[in-house]
């Protein structure tokens, strides 16, 4: 919403508006803080909630601008928590989905619950198409997770995540069958990123025969001796962590199955 803006306002129910400007953003998780001068006006803010405690089936009411129409309100059910959105530069798990109507304008706009508190920020639609609109499948941020990077946004700085240095995809029956594993689960490292802390543990890229085939390719079965299930995992997992922590990662390769440590690094702005 507000990147490459030259100019933001902020326009309030009374139809009054006010020049404010960012004091912070993060792409990860697609938000901005903005600040205004009130001057003598009285700003109420609204309550922020608590997301890990949202359950499926709770109201849920979202507030927005879509297609331009200031001030609408939709309200639907949560349809589902612990969703996973994941853009070129965006990553953002615990993602709550409702079938409150969320259109393009709607990014940036509180998610309520039933007693008008805050539980997200409203941030994408699953469309079948770039031309349709809303279709029940609406994402928004957890309020936790800003809550979390509000601090640092506020003072102006930049949020650093952990970062491994790897792209991953999902153990399904086909890499089992090919790299010999018993069980369909893990995270393939399908790439590894140059310089990054990955490589510097001795994890790989994939091998290739002359014909394209796959011949090798390094598995992440556990991370700090607790089993990876799949890609999703291991990734929500690490970025529990923080930047400058050593993890273990479990790792099943030409058949043996190896230790190796590595000390996270910061995530590049750029991914």
């Amino acid at each position: 919403v507000v990147d490459g803006a030259q100019r933001i306002t902020v326009q309030f129910i009374d139809g009054e508006t006010m020049t404010a400007r960012v004091v912070g953003k993060d792409s990860t998780s697609d938000l901005a803080v903005l600040k205004v001068d009130p001057g003598d006006r009285q700003l109420v803010a609204a309550t922020l909630g608590d997301s890990d405690r949202v359950q499926v089936g709770e109201l849920a009411i979202a507030i927005g601008n879509p297609y331009g129409h200031a001030f609408t309100v939709t309200a639907g059910i949560v349809s589902a928590i612990g969703r996973e959105i994941v853009e070129p530069t965006t990553s953002i798990p615990g993602a709550i989905q409702t079938d409150a109507a969320i259109n393009p304008g709607n990014s940036g706009g509180p998610l309520l619950n039933s007693r008008g508190e805050v539980i997200g920020v409203n941030t994408a639609i699953e469309a079948p198409s770039q031309w349709s609109g809303n279709v029940g499948l609406g994402f928004a941020v957890p309020i936790n997770t800003a809550k979390e990077i509000l601090p640092t946004l506020m003072a102006g700085q930049t949020v650093q995540r952990p970062y491994l240095g790897v792209y991953l995809e999902d153990v399904d029956q086909w890499y089992a069958r090919v790299l010999g594993l018993s069980t369909a689960e893990g995270a393939v490292v399908a790439q590894v990123v140059p310089g990054s802390a990955a490589e510097e543990a001795g994890l790989r890229s994939p091998q290739y025969d002359r014909a394209n085939r796959l011949i090798s390719a390094d598995v992440i079965v556990a991370l700090d001796g607790e089993k990876v299930t799949s890609a999703d995992d291991l990734v929500k997992r690490i970025q529990q962590r923080k930047v400058g922590d050593q993890v273990e990662l479990t790792v099943a390769r030409d058949g043996q199955e190896l230790k190796v440590k590595a000390t996270l690094g910061a995530r590049p702005t750029d991914q």
